[in-house]
């Protein structure tokens, strides 16, 4: 795993960082388990996507979503963790996040 690791850094060592994040994403994207912050609209748009790769059915979503709980998302393959000031949520970008995703 190690050999692999690092064949992989030097083969992305002289890449953009755009680059690099699109390859970050991807690999988040693949992988078995996905935690994620809801502050972060990244964050929904890996958890959404991944939904997304087992499902083409939307209104799932309209039960698994739970805004201003603790944890606020969550299906088989993600979760999103609200923060801990609640209170300021609303007036924040995690209440936009809850309402859908951009960049």
């Amino acid at each position: 795993m190690l050999t692999t690791t690092t064949t992989l850094l030097n083969a992305t060592s002289g890449w953009s960082y755009s680059q690099k994040a699109a390859l970050e994403y991807e690999i988040l994207a693949a992988s078995h388990k996905f935690l994620g912050a809801s502050v972060s609209s990244f964050s929904w748009n890996l958890a959404i996507r991944r939904f997304f790769s087992q499902s083409t059915n939307a209104l799932p979503l309209r039960y698994i979503i739970r805004p201003l709980e603790s944890i606020p998302y969550q299906d088989a393959l993600s979760t999103i963790y609200f923060g801990t000031n609640r209170s300021r949520a609303l007036n924040t970008h995690e209440h936009r996040a809850l309402q859908g995703m951009w960049p």
